[in-house]
């Protein structure tokens, strides 16, 4: 069965700390430690926010934000505010 998620993420995903603590946690036999395949398709993978629902969640926020109050730091970098003095 192939992934409906980015292999490469897939692969840095199953290689991160927590998640392959998770699969030890998870893991019987003293001799040889081993995972089944019903535990192991039972792991969580967080997948990353579509590029369309962070764009929504980040549009929220700035919406509470009241940008008035912040000034531009430096030219170069427009997305950079501080808030004014």
């Amino acid at each position: 069965m192939r992934p409906h998620i980015d292999a490469t993420f897939l692969l840095s995903f199953l290689q991160t700390e927590n998640f392959v603590k998770n699969v030890l946690n998870n893991c019987t036999g003293t001799s040889y430690p081993a995972i089944n395949s019903t535990d192991l398709a039972n792991l969580m993978i967080v997948l990353p926010l579509s590029i369309e629902h962070l764009r929504k969640k980040l549009e929220g926020l700035l919406k509470k934000m009241p940008l008035e109050e912040y000034g531009q730091v430096t030219e170069g970098n427009p997305g950079i505010y501080r808030k004014k003095a």
